[in-house]
Order: structure tokens, then C-alpha cells, then sequence
């Protein structure tokens, strides 16, 4: 054999071996974006759902409450009681929603997440680990000023992020949401 073949060899060698490693490094970095968006995708169904359920819920608010003024029972930032008769049978239901603490879901990996809780009447809380991470709530007069006298809410504003239970790359997919003017008819009266 001549030197001009060992290098032949040599060089393919050497090219295979990069072509391998590029090869290799293309399937990991594809199978990292798939998981991404599998997390992401998750994360933003997840976040549907609550809206979907707060939506219903709050656009009830004051249904069937002769007086609008005595519709909203308790509202705070992350907590809001209100009066209305959701299952529309003639009597008058009170729902809460409010979240917990981040220590009630220690055993998913995101220290963020925390449940949120919907009570209706005196029921026990039913609560989804839906990767809830906040929850906040503005009050406004029908001005659009912030409004702390809970008789004189018109509109309610909702801002919810999501995120996944568990890292991809060390960080966890978000999805947020805010409804800027949650208006019922049943408070404009």
C-alpha cells in the first residue's frame, strides 16, 4: 500500500467521524425541540382550560342577584367571591375561586406552580394542578378606574400564567393569559 491510500483512509475516517457527530448532534437537538413543543403545546392546553372554566363562572356573575351592588361577596388580588346562580335552577350560588400555596405542590419539580380552587356553596374545593403560576385580579368601576368597594366593581381584569410541571433545558414553558375586561351583563345593571 502506498502513503496516498493510508491517507485516503485516513481522511475518510476522519470525515465519516465528523458526519457521524453531526448526525448525532442533529437527532439530539430535534429530539429537544419535539420535547419543547410537546411541554409547550401541554402548557397552553392547560391554560385554555382554566380560562375556559373561569370564563363560564364569571360570566354568570350576578345572575339572578336582585341587587347588582350585593353581587361580589369578597375580592382581593388573588381571591374573589361573588354571588350568582350558576346552574340557573332559581337559587342563588356562591363560587369562590382562590389559589393556594407553592408548598402544596412539592412534589412536582416547578417550585412555581400552585393549585387553584374553585368552591361552590359550601362545597368542598375542588382544585386542578394545571401548572398555574399566577393568578391575579384588578377591579374597576365602570369608569375603568381601579375599584377597591366591592359594590361598585363593574368590571373584573384576569391575568393567569402556566407553566409546565417539569423543565425542558432547565427552563419551563410558559403560557399566559389576561382578560382585560371580564364585564357581566348582570353587574351593569
Amino acid at each position: 500500500m502506498g502513503t496516498n491510500v493510508i491517507f485516503d483512509l485516513l481522511g475518510s475516517f476522519v470525515i465519516g467521524g465528523m458526519l457521524l457527530v453531526n448526525i448525532v448532534t442533529l437527532q439530539g437537538n430535534a429530539s429537544s425541540q419535539s420535547d419543547l413543543y410537546s411541554a409547550t403545546r401541554v402548557t397552553q392546553k392547560n391554560l385554555v382550560t382554566v380560562v375556559e372554566i373561569l370564563q363560564n363562572d364569571f360570566r354568570k356573575m350576578g345572575y339572578g342577584v336582585a341587587d347588582p351592588t350585593k353581587c361580589i361577596v369578597k375580592a382581593d388580588s388573588n381571591d374573589i367571591t361573588f354571588a350568582a346562580d350558576i346552574d340557573r335552577n332559581g337559587i342563588l350560588d356562591t363560587i369562590r375561586y382562590y389559589v393556594g400555596s407553592t408548598s402544596e405542590l412539592k412534589e412536582t419539580p416547578n417550585p412555581n406552580d400552585k393549585l387553584l380552587y374553585r368552591i361552590v356553596n359550601k362545597e368542598t374545593p375542588m382544585s386542578s394542578n394545571l401548572g398555574l403560576t399566577r393568578f391575579l385580579l384588578k377591579y374597576y368601576n365602570q369608569d375603568m378606574e381601579p375599584e377597591t368597594n366591592k359594590n361598585a366593581i363593574k368590571i373584573v381584569e384576569i391575568t393567569i400564567s402556566v407553566e409546565s410541571p417539569f423543565p425542558i433545558n432547565g427552563e419551563y414553558p410558559t403560557a399566559f393569559w389576561k382578560q382585560t375586561r371580564i364585564t357581566s351583563r348582570n353587574l351593569n345593571r
